[in-house]
């Protein structure tokens, strides 16, 4: 083949770019000399379980993850709607995550038990090598001894440099127990946490040396509580939604080494002479400074003009070359205005209104490509009110995310036509003539992944015509009432293009019977969460009757979970008719990684 011809130190330069599940997949017991280089050679290899088929994360861990084990690097395990409950299979097949002694880079997402996944005779993270470490919305704490405790254990590790504490549940009151030090840490994102002064104190005190810091500051107390101290941070990103100014003020005097602060906030609404005044004053070294000041209420005090001159002085538009933009709509009753600088430095942007921008740029339209912005909320309305540089001027290339409200008004952007990095659209039907413009946007977007249907008229034959290559997540609800699939909305949905490459499915169904119709006819499934209409085995009153159906009518394969937050039941899918194995490899599959690994030396250049 081809692929044998390549010298082993390309092989393995490009094997550091497959998931250790398709290279075991693609090329594990393919021969004796693709056996050796990843057994012997390889040393870097990535596992990432989210969205696995259970049948093929079952073959993994039964016959060729203790293989590997002193080779990965790297693990992302996830319990969410896809692969519910991965991490109690993960444990029951004996592995626990101090095992993994090479591990440098660990994400957990949606774990509820990650005790569990230590040791049972350890009682802590022992990971010597691990340098970068995300718990991603996970409720891992049961009580708060069980929080102090792991929160020093993170702060042990001897070689973290990266940490991500994202959406986890009450975080932020167990901070303050942190007793360990750590002289690695360098970067620290705690997100979705309010700190407060006292927080902040501690989580500096504990990482000395910590050198960029994204986090949300509440600053709602009167009481400060700053000490004297000597930051290394030389980034700070916060979101700030305090009421006591004073309070953003007293963080500024404890860290005048600062060289970039990005600053997002809804209560502080400084004109330029003020922050002008707070940098040159608290953070002299300040190389880039970045701001978003959301629901700045006009008054008759307010002038957009005289709000936009105070940001052309010299030390905006000589010293620094920092442009402001104000965004409003003149039309709207609650002359809501938004400032911030330019280029756009968020990843979120929602849009409700039909906005005005004038910006303190020489070429207004200069920074018109909102390059940062990844989620798109757009909330608008019918009424069209474009001056000469509006919204419609806007570019935004890199939305990976879109949430669109109004089809209608939707359309007449015109970037919408480019969403080739799209990989999550959440739209609302409100008539079946949306349609027609949901199949052009599908058309439009080659990496479309998840698609969220919000269906407000009557289900019609339209939504089994949909076609898109690349979506695999189907979330499909109507209303205004829940309306719960039929046998016969089941029987369309199976045969239409997009259920016949469906992976995971969230629905509602009307019959029992039909959730496992669904399981045993959609042949690319892995999961499905749904509320049951059915009066016998209806969700909300007889929860472990429908479990237990579940399991009399599904292969024993099939792990079934009981979602009370979401009202839902999980179903992670493991039949051995959905699948193949996927260790029979064919010529066709190595000329699938010869080509993928051409466009990869081809990008390179």
């Amino acid at each position: 083949m081809q692929l044998e011809s390549l010298p082993n130190e390309l092989l393995l330069e490009l094997f550091e770019y497959i998931d250790g599940v398709n290279l075991i997949c693609g090329f594990y017991y393919l021969n004796s000399r693709f056996n050796n280089l990843l057994l012997l050679c390889h040393k870097n290899i990535h596992f990432d379980f989210r969205n696995i088929s259970k049948l093929l994360f079952n073959i993994i861990c039964q016959q060729r993850l203790s293989t590997f084990i002193d080779q990965i690097t790297s693990i992302k395990l996830s319990d969410d709607l896809n692969t519910r409950n991965i991490s109690n299979h993960f444990i029951s097949y004996g592995f626990h995550l101090n095992q993994f002694k090479h591990l440098k880079f660990l994400s957990l997402y949606s774990i509820n038990s990650i005790d569990r996944l230590i040791s049972p005779t350890s009682q802590a993270l022992h990971l010597p090598n691990l340098t970068h470490l995300n718990l991603i919305k996970c409720s891992i704490f049961t009580n708060s001894h069980t929080h102090s405790s792991f929160l020093n254990h993170i702060w042990s590790l001897p070689k973290l440099t990266h940490c991500k504490l994202d959406g986890n549940n009450s975080i932020e009151q167990y901070l303050l127990n942190i007793s360990t030090v750590s002289f690695s840490i360098k970067n620290l994102f705690i997100e979705d946490c309010l700190c407060d002064s006292q927080t902040l104190f501690y989580l500096l005190k504990y990482t000395p040396n910590l050198r960029r810091f994204h986090t949300v500051f509440s600053g709602d107390t009167q009481d400060l509580y700053f000490q004297t101290m000597t930051s290394s941070l030389i980034s700070l990103h916060i979101s700030f939604h305090g009421l006591h100014i004073n309070y953003i003020i007293s963080i500024f005097q404890n860290i005048s080494n600062l060289y970039y602060l990005t600053i997002e906030t809804s209560t502080i609404h400084w004109n330029g002479y003020q922050w002008q005044d707070i940098l040159v004053k608290y953070i002299p070294q300040i190389k880039l400074f970045r701001f978003k000041m959301e629901n700045f209420i006009q008054n008759e005090y307010i002038d957009i003009d005289q709000l936009l001159d105070s940001f052309r002085t010299s030390f905006w538009l000589e010293q620094h070359r920092w442009y402001v933009r104000c965004q409003w709509n003149p039309h709207s009753s609650d002359k809501v205005l938004t400032v911030y600088t330019l280029p756009y430095a968020f990843t979120r942007m929602y849009y409700k209104h039909d906005w005005y921008f004038k910006s303190t740029c020489p070429n207004e339209k200069q920074y018109s490509s909102y390059d940062c912005i990844q989620s798109f909320l757009d909330y608008s309305n019918n009424n069209i009110f474009w001056n000469e540089f509006s919204f419609s001027d806007l570019f935004f290339p890199n939305i990976r995310n879109l949430k669109v409200i109004d089809p209608d008004q939707f359309k007449l952007y015109s970037w919408y036509s480019s969403l080739n990095h799209l990989v999550s659209l959440n739209i609302t039907i409100k008539y079946i003539s949306y349609y027609d413009f949901l199949q052009q946007l599908l058309d439009r977007t080659p990496r479309l992944y998840l698609l969220t249907l919000k269906v407000y008229c009557e289900l019609s034959k339209e939504l089994f015509q949909l076609t898109n290559l690349s979506v695999r997540q189907l979330y499909i609800s109507v209303g205004p009432k829940t309306y719960y699939f039929t046998s016969k909305d089941c029987e369309h949905l199976i045969n239409s293009p997009l259920g016949l490459q469906c992976e995971f499915l969230t629905v509602n169904i009307k019959n029992c019977i039909d959730i496992v119709n669904l399981i045993e006819q959609m042949s690319n499934l892995r999961s499905i969460a749904f509320q049951c209409e059915d009066k016998i085995m209806k969700y909300n009153e007889n929860k472990d009757n429908l479990i237990g159906w579940l399991q009399k009518h599904l292969p024993s394969t099939c792990s079934i979970n009981r979602n009370d937050s979401l009202g839902l039941i999980e179903i992670w899918i493991g039949s051995q008719a959905k699948e193949k194995s996927p260790f029979k490899i064919k010529n066709k599959d190595s000329y699938h990684y010869l080509t993928l690994f051409k466009k990869l030396i081809f990008s390179k250049k």
